[in-house]
């Protein structure tokens, strides 16, 4: 019986361990705010024309959604004309052609929302027909529902500075 014991103890002590393991791992699993969501994004950006800027989140935030979003292209030229469109597993869930001149060249505004379980602006890409080269990307993420003023140009950065201060942030990218 003695060298049952071992044959009968050892899976049981694997699928205890294994259990543990699985626990702690699902509830250590961290959660992101939307606060902390800025180091768990993607952009890329193709100069090609037409400009193609695309984004990813790599993680939703536990703390809901709400608010509008902005993506800001940093150049100095004109623009014959653009379409963002935000999608979910293929499927396109909001298109727009409008987009506005900022201080630094233009920026597009685009909903975050969740419905039926889908995230609503976490993956998106605009296109913009320009023969002008791209400097820079800001992607502005809010998470409060404040509108903010469209006079033309705009300055995002101040914009939700005195709107949301505590409720926003930006990434840019600039080495393209």
């Amino acid at each position: 019986m003695k060298g049952n014991k071992t044959i009968i103890f050892l899976p049981l002590f694997v699928m205890a361990g294994l259990f543990i393991f699985g626990y702690f791992s699902l509830s250590d699993s961290s959660t992101l705010s939307n606060a902390d969501l800025q180091q768990n994004i993607d952009i890329s950006v193709s100069n090609d024309n037409p400009k193609e800027i695309a984004w990813e989140w790599g993680s939703y935030p536990a703390d809901g959604l709400a608010g509008n979003d902005y993506i800001e292209i940093v150049f100095d030229g004109e623009v014959e004309n653009s379409t963002l469109e935000l999608t979910h597993a293929d499927n396109v869930l909001f298109e727009s052609e409008d987009w506005f001149y900022t201080d630094d060249g233009i920026a597009a505004s685009f909903p975050t929302y969740t419905e039926e379980e889908q995230i609503i602006g976490a993956i998106g890409s605009w296109k913009v027909d320009s023969d002008t080269t791209i400097e820079a990307v800001r992607y502005y993420h809010t998470w409060a529902g404040a509108e903010i003023e469209i006079d033309e140009p705009v300055n995002l950065i101040e914009q939700l500075q005195n709107r949301i201060p505590e409720h926003h942030w930006v990434v840019e990218e600039a080495d393209i």
